[in-house]
């Protein structure tokens, strides 16, 4: 393949990343003193009390120029992940929210960031669902 080849490409993978990015994505987050509301343009809402709040962790995705840092927020009793991505208008909300009643790690998002287009899942508080506990 030639050089002009691979640039016709571009365009290509350029659309696939901004194809990828759905509005439900975006959606307005909103700390709550009991919990996180996510809300829904449908009007129906999503929430997380804080006491049914069994862990939370950042990981980042690689979207091939750029990383994307996460938060991935898990209830007791589940295995999946609510995901807050840093480029929702909510993020810095959400962060201070949740610094304010959880203890994370010093540096939790500095760590994440390196090495940069590695995954970094860390378990920023709580403990993972049991099927993935080493033991």
């Amino acid at each position: 393949m030639s050089l002009l080849d691979g640039l016709g490409k571009l365009p290509g993978m350029f659309n696939f990343r901004y194809e990828r990015r759905d509005p439900e994505r975006l959606r307005p987050w909103q700390v709550d003193p009991s919990g996180l509301l996510i809300l829904r343009e449908s009007g129906v809402k999503d929430f997380i009390p804080w006491q049914e709040l069994a862990e939370v962790v950042t990981f980042k995705r690689d979207l091939g120029a750029s990383d994307q840092i996460c938060l991935g927020f898990r209830r007791e009793g589940d295995d999946a992940y609510t995901v807050l991505e840093e480029e929702n208008p909510s993020w810095s909300e959400v962060v201070a929210g949740l610094e304010a009643r959880i203890p994370l790690p010093d540096g939790w998002f500095e760590e994440v960031m390196e090495p940069p287009f590695e995954c970094n899942w860390t378990t920023l508080w709580g403990e993972p669902p049991a099927r993935l506990k080493s033991g």
